[in-house]
């Protein structure tokens, strides 16, 4: 059911504004402005709450990320020993495919 449109007022706005109210669904100007106004306050405080949850899913992601890269950092020496002993028994194996040992 439509409410009566009693409210008359006149105004000026940007080219960028008329384009955006007109982008709303509805079959007139008026349709047009109060389906964007509504939204804009109805939806708000989604929006709000939606920004709230993604901002602490970045804080979730980045102290993962932090205590992953803690991690990979604390694995360093031991990535380093490993390649040391790789290359040290390629060498030996090498050395002793070639009859050398």
């Amino acid at each position: 059911m439509a409410l009566p449109k009693t409210n008359i007022r006149s105004f000026r706005f940007s080219d960028e504004l008329l384009e955006l109210i007109n982008s709303q669904v509805g079959d007139t100007f008026s349709e047009k402005l109060e389906r964007l106004i509504y939204n804009s306050y109805m939806l708000s405080g989604e929006k709000e709450k939606e920004i709230a949850r993604l901002d602490e899913l970045i804080v979730q992601r980045k102290t993962r990320l932090r205590d992953l890269d803690a991690e990979l950092r604390s694995m360093q020496p031991f990535v380093i020993s490993v390649k040391s002993q790789i290359l040290s028994l390629n060498t030996y194996l090498r050395d002793f495919i070639e009859g050398e040992l």
